[in-house]
């Protein structure tokens, strides 16, 4: 009796240790992201997981009903004049290589009419096998754009690498097992020193803005995706843009 008192107890233990845990990571994911970016913030979203996502998605109703005889047998002829790409899937198939955590996409700002945003993921693997795959895809949008300026620039402990293809500018780093990318120089450079700790201001970043943590005091603890948007400024943006015009 007492031994099964000790399994139950050291069971629930477990279980309550891996429930901390999970709930501690997807805090702590939602705080980390939220601090590298500046509190005027436009648009935010974060997917955690991206292997968990992809898997939650295949495993939704909508999912298994589009996988359904009917179904597949009336989009196949719907779609049978459309040309069939492998892109995507040989994308998504690289992406799971880097197995992606944390992943983002924010909109930090519009100034003069250029929306300016920062992207972002943590990778498991070393920097050199994530570059396998990130290299890929720069090689690619050169290739696109073979008039492109490219350009390597030393900040502080990191090599920043930019793609400028006028009007338009790509800028990426790494920082440990983070790869960055930015539409903006000067606004990488800037996640990077709040990443790094270099910059102190805390009421700076995102995750000080009260509307912001207040909405996130509604998210629950586990998610698939998370979508973040701050109207008031969107439509002060907008605003000016139709000014502007």
């Amino acid at each position: 009796m007492r031994r099964i008192l000790v399994l139950m107890i050291a069971g629930a233990l477990a279980a309550l240790a891996m429930w901390y845990g999970v709930r501690v990571s997807q805090t702590t994911s939602k705080a980390a992201v939220s601090a590298f970016l500046p509190r005027e913030t436009i648009f935010f979203a974060q997917m955690p997981d991206f292997k968990r996502t992809r898997d939650q998605w295949h495993h939704a109703d909508i999912y298994q009903l589009c996988h359904e005889a009917a179904v597949q047998d009336f989009l196949r002829k719907a779609l049978a004049r459309i040309p069939k790409k492998n892109a995507t899937s040989e994308t998504l198939q690289e992406i799971e290589q880097l197995d992606p955590k944390d992943a983002f996409f924010a909109l930090t700002s519009i100034d003069n009419n250029n929306p300016i945003f920062v992207a972002g993921f943590r990778f498991r693997e070393s920097q050199d096998e994530a570059e396998r795959v990130v290299g890929k895809w720069r090689a690619k949008w050169l290739e696109n754009n073979p008039n492109a300026k490219r350009e390597k620039i030393a900040y502080q402990q990191h090599q920043i690498e930019t793609i400028a293809a006028a009007p338009f500018t790509l800028a990426t780093a790494y920082d440990g097992h983070w790869f960055f990318v930015s539409s903006n120089l000067t606004e990488l450079k800037e996640l990077l020193d709040r990443v790094d700790r270099r910059n102190k201001d805390r009421q700076n970043e995102l995750g000080a803005d009260d509307s912001y943590r207040a909405a996130m005091a509604h998210m629950p603890s586990s998610y698939a995706v998370l979508f973040y948007l701050q109207p008031k400024r969107f439509s002060e943006k907008i605003t000016s843009l139709r000014a502007a015009l």
